[in-house]
């Protein structure tokens, strides 16, 4: 299946480079994994692998269900649900996010109020994730996608692949993924390329004592668009007891360097989860999320 990966990264080079739109593609809205910087290629087992690498959607176990919420310094604000659970041999899933920006008054030229302007973008995407060797996950998610500025509109679609490597013998796993293949429609004459990237990451997962556990992350991120600057990413989280999690991250690139943090609590299948971004000189991200987990 490595094949499958290759050719969609072949694909992804040969579409048109340049600078890229539908920045809402790239948005993370998941308050675990954002508290770890959103390290997550190589991380199994969560619905947050919808916006980082589908090979994750393989592990999940039972039933699961998200809903975030993200409230970001420059007026936007992301709702995100996803449902996935074990299906036929892999495991099935579906996210929808809502993106919305505060709207704002525009003005003609003599500086006279005539209309207020809305932004707003929605994604629905389905994922399937699934064993194709012993130790090797295969993911896909495919998405279609629709904005809305001021009283122009667009839409398209996108397609994430990923692979996910654990050896049950070793503390290490190993992921790497594509994502946001695709195109989308212009808003009045030309359409931009989607905001393609390409990551790769390594998670490895220790046990301190009885009572803790530390977990260490990291992702190389790469963007097609030449505009858009390489990102590393680095997460920690401290687990107590299973049930308490620290968590902190940190995301560097050749403009600029943001740290992240965040907390962590589960009660039985329920899981509560809040990060916080200083993330830039607009001012600070919030995100909330509830998750529940079947056996």
């Amino acid at each position: 299946m490595i094949p499958v990966l290759a050719v969609a990264l072949a694909a992804g080079r040969l579409s048109a480079a340049g600078p890229s739109g539908a920045d809402y593609l790239l948005a993370e809205p998941a308050a675990r994994t954002a508290g770890l910087a959103d390290a997550d290629a190589a991380v199994g087992g969560e619905l947050e692998a919808f916006r980082s690498n589908p090979a994750g959607l393989a592990s999940v176990q039972g039933l699961q269900v998200a809903v975030s919420h993200l409230s970001e310094a420059d007026d936007w604000n992301h709702e995100w649900m996803a449902l996935g659970m074990p299906i036929a041999g892999g495991v099935g899933a579906v996210e929808f996010l809502e993106s919305d920006m505060t709207p704002f008054t525009l003005y003609d030229g003599s500086g006279q109020s005539y209309a207020t302007a809305t932004v707003s973008s929605q994604n629905l995407a389905f994922g399937w994730g699934m064993p194709v060797l012993a130790d090797l996950d295969l993911g896909v998610d495919a998405r279609g996608f629709r904005s809305q500025l001021y009283t122009y509109s667009n839409e398209g679609y996108a397609v994430d692949v990923g692979l996910r490597f654990e050896d049950r013998r070793l503390p290490v796993t190993l992921g790497m993924a594509i994502q946001n293949l695709g195109a989308e429609s212009a808003y009045i004459a030309v359409s931009d390329p989607l905001p393609t990237r390409y990551r790769a990451g390594a998670e490895g997962h220790f046990r301190v004592s009885e009572a803790v556990a530390v977990s260490l992350r990291t992702d190389i991120v790469e963007y097609q668009d030449p505009t858009r600057p390489q990102e590393i990413r680095f997460g920690a989280e401290t687990a107590f007891y299973k049930d308490a999690f620290i968590r902190c991250g940190w995301v560097h690139t050749a403009e600029n360097d943001g740290l992240c943090m965040g907390l962590g609590v589960k009660w039985e299948n329920l899981s509560l989860d809040y990060s916080y971004q200083p993330s830039n000189l607009l001012g600070d991200n919030e995100l909330i999320e509830l998750t529940l987990a079947g056996k």
